[in-house]
């Protein structure tokens, strides 16, 4: 099974999960399987406060998902832009996560990529400080 396959099966038994009631279960294989957070960085999720409120929040991910799908990515409608764009990612972030970094990159004319040592997708969550550093050095950077 191709990445793309191992995605949409992950995906639909998401959605399984989704429509029994087990939004619990539905998060821990969305986390793991889709968004392939590091063990650290799972645990770290898994007994923050807001936990909870993530599980809520699984009713929304058929949504989110089929925005997704549907989403024709055109560079074209992006090459006038002037804003800076800070474009974060981890050191440990999956593939698809550092390709859309790339992808972004290549197409925004103004565009600054940081990757942080160390983590994955939720570097906000694992590190805050880290990206905090991030953030503030980019905005008083002169452009």
């Amino acid at each position: 099974m191709d990445e793309g396959e191992e995605a949409e099966q992950s995906f639909t038994d998401v959605m399984a999960l989704l429509d029994n009631g087990k939004e619990g279960e539905a998060l821990v294989l969305f986390l793991q399987d889709v968004v392939h957070l590091l063990p650290e960085e799972f645990d770290l999720l898994r007994a923050s406060p807001y936990w909870q409120d993530q599980v809520k929040l699984m009713q929304t991910v058929p949504l989110e998902m089929q925005a997704v799908a549907r989403y024709e990515f055109e560079p074209a409608q992006f090459e006038n832009m002037t804003t800076p764009a800070l474009l974060l990612g981890g050191s440990e972030s999956s593939q698809p996560f550092r390709e859309g970094i790339d992808l972004l990159d290549d197409m925004h004319p103004n565009s600054e990529v940081a990757i942080m040592d160390g983590g994955g997708h939720i570097r906000l969550a694992t590190a805050p400080e880290q990206f905090l550093d991030e953030v503030l050095g980019f905005i008083r950077e002169p452009n």
